[in-house]
């Protein structure tokens, strides 16, 4: 089994490809499907719908490395109302799943298959900015939206390591041993000494 349809393999070997972002945001309260188009789009049983090229994936790209990347969502020419709610709001979408699909389409903007997942992600609390105003059109607002890879947090251990309160969550009791850790560091022991 291959990992794209037939479909869509054969869309890929053509002159022209066509695709769209798509984007699913699972808020605490509901989830949200997304997608730049202007219309709503049906695929994969579900209703994506559109943001008329308001919401775009940022810096989603290969790495080629092992680097956890973070992706970007900006939604500029808002109103104040939206800007209130983001802000009000910003726990509804802290360290919540995120992901972005990539659905090829066909000559007449139709969508060939399933949409294929191509970044995985917590979002971050949303930031809001203003900018200058120019003349009577006012300054133009957005929100952008952070969305770190899941494996950002890896390397960080669960209670922090070797403290007496990571022991305590781990074990339930208290070990004193590792308040004195951190002198330990680039000290020399004689084991055994006789």
């Amino acid at each position: 089994m291959s990992f794209f349809t037939e479909d869509q393999a054969a869309i890929l070997a053509g002159r022209e490809v066509r695709a769209a972002w798509l984007a699913q945001a699972e808020f605490k309260s509901e989830t949200k499907r997304l997608w730049a188009g202007n219309t709503v789009l049906d695929a994969n049983g579900y209703e994506w719908q559109p943001t008329y090229g308001a919401v775009v994936p940022d810096d989603l790209g290969w790495v080629g490395e092992p680097v956890s990347r973070q992706i970007s969502f900006r939604l500029s020419g808002i109103g104040l109302d939206l800007v209130t709610l983001a802000l009000a709001e910003t726990e509804e979408a802290d360290q919540q799943p995120i992901t972005v699909y990539m659905l090829f389409m066909d000559e007449t903007w139709a969508p060939v298959g399933s949409p294929v997942p191509v970044f995985a992600g917590l979002m971050q609390p949303p930031k809001v900015s203003r900018g200058e105003i120019d003349g009577l059109d006012g300054a133009e607002m957005s929100v952008v939206l952070t969305a770190e890879n899941l494996f950002f947090n890896r390397a960080k251990p669960p209670n922090g390591r070797y403290t007496s309160s990571d022991q305590a969550k781990r074990v339930g009791w208290v070990d004193k041993f590792f308040n004195y850790t951190p002198l330990l560091v680039n000290r020399t022991f004689r084991w055994p000494i006789f």
